[in-house]
């Protein structure tokens, strides 16, 4: 499909810059709703040009802008102004976006995977949220063992030591960064159970109370937006659980919610799909309901 990409500067400092990458279907109208999709990379890894073409072109074939932003990464940043970064990107598009484009500011969905899902449920509890928002293999309680424990599955990998985790973090400030540079940090994080201490600076099993605000599954009220989650049966990285028990307590407080397992699907099992699958249908009638297209 053709479309019109453009990149903006959404938020800088004399530190960083933090760009997003603007997509138009063809023909774009006026109070178009958008699409802000947000990367994965487990906080520490990936960049807003990880983008799917078929899953571009399926949301831009239904008039729907898309729009995929950086943010800064962890552990150089933490988690709390990769908050912020989430919350500016959000106002950005209802502001500037809406001046520039002609977004409609009330018809903004948030889609993001693994990491990215996380953020996106994280983005439910924000003052300025989405309308709604799309997760996939996301996760909405960093506080869990799962997170915060050695991993089962991990700890079969070849051991990496504190040392070698550490040349892969620097002392700048990163919006992007390369998986295989990055994959060392995150594959001790995960056989030490440091991955919640690493990204957040606080380590849970003892400062409890600093990171509940950061747990989606915790912060959930009834102004919460409608959610579409979706997750494989055999994720090895993310468990199935965390979505699970994500739709558990957002149907428990009344909001509109839908899940899709899919049947032995690995983490990122959408890798393959193709833009008429019937998980993409899901999705466009999922968005469109909510858009009133």
């Amino acid at each position: 499909m053709n479309y019109r990409k453009c990149t903006h500067v959404y938020k800088q400092s004399n530190l960083y810059a933090l760009n997003l990458d603007t997509y138009l279907p063809e023909n774009p109208v006026k109070n178009l709703p958008v699409v802000i999709y947000i990367h994965g990379g487990a906080l520490i890894f990936g960049s807003r040009k990880d983008v799917n073409e078929n899953e571009l072109n399926a949301i831009l074939g239904e008039k729907i802008a898309y729009i995929s932003i950086d943010y800064r990464l962890a552990p150089e940043t933490k988690l709390m102004d990769i908050k912020s970064d989430v919350e500016d990107a959000i106002r950005w598009v209802r502001e500037e976006g809406s001046k520039l484009y002609g977004f409609d500011a009330n018809r903004v969905a948030v889609l993001g995977k693994s990491a990215g899902g996380y953020l996106s449920l994280l983005s439910g509890t924000f003052q300025n949220k989405p309308n709604a928002i799309i997760s996939f293999y996301g996760y909405g309680d960093i506080l869990g063992d799962w997170y915060s424990r050695p991993s089962s599955y991990y700890t079969q990998s070849p051991h990496v030591s504190q040392e070698e985790a550490a040349k892969c973090v620097t002392s700048d400030i990163l919006t992007q960064a390369d998986y295989p540079e990055r994959w060392p940090l995150y594959l001790h994080a995960r056989q030490t159970g440091s991955w919640a201490s690493l990204v957040s600076g606080y380590e849970p099993h003892t400062v409890y109370t600093k990171l509940t605000p950061y747990c989606p599954i915790l912060n959930i009220d009834a102004e919460y937006p409608p959610t579409f989650l979706l997750h494989g049966a055999a994720d090895t990285d993310v468990p199935v659980e965390q979505s699970k028990d994500m739709y558990s307590a957002l149907i428990n407080m009344n909001v509109k919610a839908q899940i899709y397992i899919q049947p032995n699907g690995d983490h990122v099992f959408d890798r393959f799909w193709e833009n008429k699958s019937e998980e993409f249908g899901c999705i466009l009638s999922f968005l469109k309901k909510i858009f009133i297209l």
